[in-house]
């Protein structure tokens, strides 16, 4: 038995706000999809990043503002590195097949974690799946295309001792122009994951080995390379802390969460266990989730079906570009009062989340991603695999309800042609009767004049038979009732209706009135609907 509060069933719901709300719906994406929210960035000197307000703040040495980042919630490290790769053709690079990628030599940070940079000068995937939006030759802007683009990801290198450890990081990957002529600049990507061993890796929950993204188009990866074929990538991190990792039980739950696992496991049969993971394709009962969110994690906004200003918050969120119903992944986190940088949304009373959506929505949805939101703007949040579970729940429910109502329609009422003129004029050939059967199964009496079917006796096929009339298994007589149980009946030589030895002219008479024949056509129609017995 399934057991709903009042605050888990408004979550279940939470999918049917996409249709009301913004009327895009979220397909399951696939398991290489990553954000491309790229960032041109003025260089300096000492090649530290100028990155404009507000959008992500510079972490190089020096500067009042590193201070005011390093003093934020928890923060432990906030380091940088330049990783270069050398001996770059830039028309090899150009060249490039998709997933065909440039490992950097490993590097640990003061902090004892380590890293590698991975450059994919054609693209991560070689999959059609992984070109939603097909070719997309523009640096900034919102894209979620890979078709022709060189991707940056950062790698987390755990030691044997730390496998079942995370890492909470904010961190920025900026590729270094190298441009000879017109403006120069470079193209960087920000964003907070919890890095893991791929053993933990869930993309959904915020969980990852390695993340980047397709950055800028393959045939400019020329313009980062310099005279002698170096490429160059500042990695900047800021590093929150480690969290120790477990694999969930999905042994317990109860019957509800077992039943509701294997229909999860048969909706998507042929797909991995690490693809469902990375999409949140398992079994986690809904509940409000804004106060445990944290960066690289991805959630879905709802209105909280029930409240009474919820036309006015659907409209709040849609000027900021946060549409419910629809999957984002938040990119980054500052506190509201400070505006410094947090990792989890639990260390500020009102944090501001940096959210983009986990694929491409219409055009008239697009928007600059990231967007900002305060966490107070959104009424209810829920996980994607939460928003799965409530959706496999209603998909289900209302599955249930057809096949009853179905199976509960067949068994009252039925619908039958009628292909003799035995009845005319009440009934005429070729009418298609509505019959309920529920009478005859409650047991309630026929009374006198009423249409009922019937299936006929043996002696009744026979004479059917006789005189060459054919009967197939399940046919059904209709008839009017005209004789009740405990009466006697008979028909006399001359064609009267005998019932108690008395004439049924006043039977006949009353019959006729049921049903007056059209007096231009003869013809005459019911709309009752007749019994079945």
């Amino acid at each position: 038995m399934i057991r709903f509060s009042s605050a888990s069933t408004l979550e279940l719901l939470v999918f049917l706000e996409l249709f009301f709300s913004s009327f895009s719906f979220s397909p399951v994406i696939s398991p290489g999809l990553r954000l491309a929210s790229s960032r041109l960035c003025a260089p300096t000197g000492r090649l530290q990043l100028a990155r404009r307000p507000h959008v992500v703040k510079a972490m190089s040495a020096g500067g009042g503002r590193d201070t005011e980042v390093a003093a934020g919630k928890h923060v432990i490290a906030r380091q940088s590195h330049l990783v270069t790769f050398k001996g770059c053709d830039p028309t090899a690079l150009a060249a490039s097949q998709p997933a065909s990628f440039l490992s950097s030599e490993p590097f640990t940070l003061e902090d004892g974690t380590s890293w590698q940079v991975v450059l994919y000068p054609g693209g991560t995937q070689t999959d059609s799946l992984w070109v939603p939006g097909g070719k997309n030759n523009s640096f900034m802007g919102s894209t979620y295309s890979r078709r022709g683009r060189t991707a940056v990801y950062l790698r987390y290198l755990p030691e044997a001792t730390q496998e079942e450890e995370g890492v909470d990081c904010c961190f920025t990957l900026c590729i270094l122009g190298r441009q000879t002529s017109g403006p120069r600049f470079d193209v960087a990507f920000d964003c907070g994951m919890r890095f893991c061993g791929e053993n933990f890796a869930d993309s959904s929950s915020g969980m990852a080995n390695d993340w980047g993204a397709h950055v800028l188009p393959q045939e400019r990866i020329g313009d980062f390379v310099d005279e002698e074929g170096v490429l160059s990538v500042m990695v900047n991190i800021t590093n929150f802390g480690r969290v120790q990792l477990s694999q969930g039980d999905e042994s317990n739950g109860g019957l509800v969460k077992k039943v509701g696992s294997l229909l999860m496991l048969y909706a998507t049969a042929g797909a991995s266990d690490g693809f469902r993971r990375r999409n949140g394709i398992f079994w986690e009962w809904p509940e409000d989730v804004r106060k445990s969110l944290r960066c690289g994690q991805v959630f879905v906004p709802s209105l909280g079906i029930g409240r009474a200003d919820w036309r006015r918050r659907r409209d709040e969120l849609f000027l900021k570009g946060v549409y419910p119903g629809l999957e984002y992944r938040i990119m980054g986190m500052e506190d509201a009062e400070d505006g410094t940088m947090i990792f989890s949304a639990s260390s500020s009373k009102n944090p501001i989340l940096k959210v983009r959506p986990i694929y491409a929505v219409r055009k008239d949805l697009d928007r600059s991603w990231p967007v900002r939101v305060s966490m107070g703007e959104i009424p209810v949040a829920v996980t994607q695999a939460m928003y799965n579970t409530a959706t496999l729940i209603i998909v289900t429910m209302a599955s249930l309800g057809l096949l009853m109502s179905g199976l509960i329609a067949r068994e009252a009422i039925s619908l039958y042609k009628i292909p003799s003129r035995s009845m005319e004029p009440t009934i005429m050939a070729g009418d298609l009767l509505v019959v309920e059967k529920m009478t005859a199964r409650l047991g309630v009496p026929l009374k006198r004049n009423e249409i009922i079917l019937f299936s006929p006796p043996e002696e009744l096929e026979r004479i059917v038979r006789s005189n060459g009339g054919r009967l197939r298994g399940g046919d059904l007589f209709v008839k009017r009732v005209a004789g009740l149980p405990h009466e006697s009946f008979k028909v006399s030589g001359d064609g009267r209706v005998l019932l108690d030895g008395k004439s049924s002219e006043s039977l006949l008479a009353e019959r006729k009135n049921l049903c007056e024949p059209d007096k231009r056509t003869g013809e005459a129609t019911s709309s009752r609907i007749l019994p079945s017995v």
